[in-house]
């Protein structure tokens, strides 16, 4: 996780800004988290992401969506190959979706983010900004 990150983020629970623990000079990557001073809670940060989201504390629909995504995302590409066949392929649709977006240098986030399916062709845009993503899956 890049340090200006933290700028933009907030505790989940209570919205309260967040700070480092674990600088990268005296830690690896895995030792580190955010605190919120307020609310108490961390979060670790696994291979440069924040983990904010705990299984055991989603509900419903929710817990249910995560779990399904962990269990099949190793044939995620396989589906995302299938899906996208109807449309000309994969390279044709990712593409085609992408030029409608009309990016023009400023940050992106992608909710559902998933296994970064679409990483490759934002970054084939000369006009794509600082790229952030979102999934309610742990193993994406």
């Amino acid at each position: 996780m890049k340090r200006s990150t933290l700028d933009l983020l907030c505790c989940p629970s209570c919205r309260t800004e967040l700070t480092l623990r674990g600088e990268a000079s005296n830690t690896s990557e895995n030792e580190r988290e955010l605190l919120c001073s307020h609310c108490e809670r961390s979060y670790i940060i696994r291979d440069g992401i924040v983990q904010f989201i705990d299984l055991h504390e989603l509900e419903s629909l929710n817990r249910r969506f995560a779990r399904f995504y962990n269990r099949w995302s190793r044939f995620a590409a396989i589906f995302d190959w299938l899906s996208f066949l109807p449309m000309g392929g994969e390279r044709k649709a990712r593409t085609e979706i992408l030029r409608r977006l009309e990016l023009s240098n400023g940050p992106i986030l992608e909710v559902s983010i998933g296994s970064g399916g679409n990483l490759p062709y934002i970054f084939e845009s000369p006009r794509a900004g600082e790229l952030y993503g979102l999934d309610i899956s742990a193993v994406q």
